[in-house]
């Protein structure tokens, strides 16, 4: 459709440099003609988003590992009962993803509570429409972030006290 189209423009104006554009109507919302559009900051603030929580679970990995002499008793006294390596870093892992599914449950009702004024700070007006597709993505993100972070501290707490 496009070479149709120009060449309509070089046989009705046969000096004309103007040029026609085509855009799928899917893309029309995200992405601009000339560049630009919306979609970048969809990027950027996708990869912010990504860093905090990074940041986020080196900060949780740090705190554990730190607090890990105040558990060393606790790890010990289930070592000396019987409870093995696996279900120590069972015990840690399931401590870090429930830890994450809390965290996942202040933060939905604190974003809804803080939108509005997010929305008059940026003076864009966002909203947020929990599709099937998201809320998995939400609870997908919500497991893998509580496994990563607690992944460090289970194996080496649980390395230290179970030979």
């Amino acid at each position: 459709m496009s070479r149709k189209l120009e060449n309509v423009i070089r046989d009705h104006s046969p000096g004309a440099e103007e040029t026609i554009e085509l855009q799928p109507l899917t893309k029309i919302h995200l992405y601009a003609m000339g560049g630009g559009g919306l979609i970048t900051y969809v990027y950027i603030f996708s990869a912010l988003a990504f860093f905090v929580l990074l940041i986020a679970c080196m900060n949780y990995m740090n705190l554990s590992t730190a607090m890990s002499v105040k558990r060393s008793r606790e790890v010990g006294v289930r070592s000396t009962m019987g409870a093995n390596r696996s279900h120590l870093i069972q015990q840690f892992l399931g401590e870090s993803v429930i830890l994450a599914a809390f965290a996942l449950g202040l933060s939905l009702p604190l974003v809804h509570l803080l939108l509005p004024t997010f929305n008059s700070l940026i003076g864009i007006q966002l909203h947020m429409e929990y599709s099937p597709i998201l809320i998995i993505l939400i609870i997908a993100i919500t497991l893998v972030m509580g496994l990563l972070s607690g992944s460090y501290p289970a194996f080496v707490l649980s390395s230290q006290f179970c030979l």
